[in-house]
């Protein structure tokens, strides 16, 4: 099993936004948050891309309550980062939330079945 250790993505109601003309568009905050996470993963990622399917588990470690539900950008980091394939070969994901006051983060194991 293979670990990662990025920055806790936006909340959901921070990722998108909407024009007037009903267009969804990604915000700065998703984007600043792509950006870092990215340069995480390259400094931290040396292994080649996982191309089978895949069990992901998401460690989640707020400096508060909140929902567990802000998460959906990780799949999507890992795929445009080359970690894994397709986000469609997480066949099994399991995800746990903790609080950690002083070092909020998200773990993200991958492994492939």
């Amino acid at each position: 099993m293979k670990t990662i250790i990025l920055p806790i993505p936006p909340t959901t109601n921070h990722m998108y936004g909407r024009t007037q003309t009903g267009k969804t568009y990604k915000t700065r905050a998703l984007h600043d948050w792509e950006e870092e996470a990215g340069w995480e993963i390259k400094r931290q990622w040396k292994h080649s891309t996982i191309c089978e399917p895949l069990y992901c588990g998401i460690t989640v470690f707020y400096d508060r309550n909140r929902d567990i539900d802000n998460l959906k950008p990780i799949p999507d980091i890992l795929e445009a980062c080359g970690i894994i394939k397709n986000d469609m070969l997480i066949e099994h994901m399991n995800i746990k939330k903790f609080q950690d006051k002083k070092n909020p983060r998200v773990e993200i194991e991958v492994e492939e079945l």
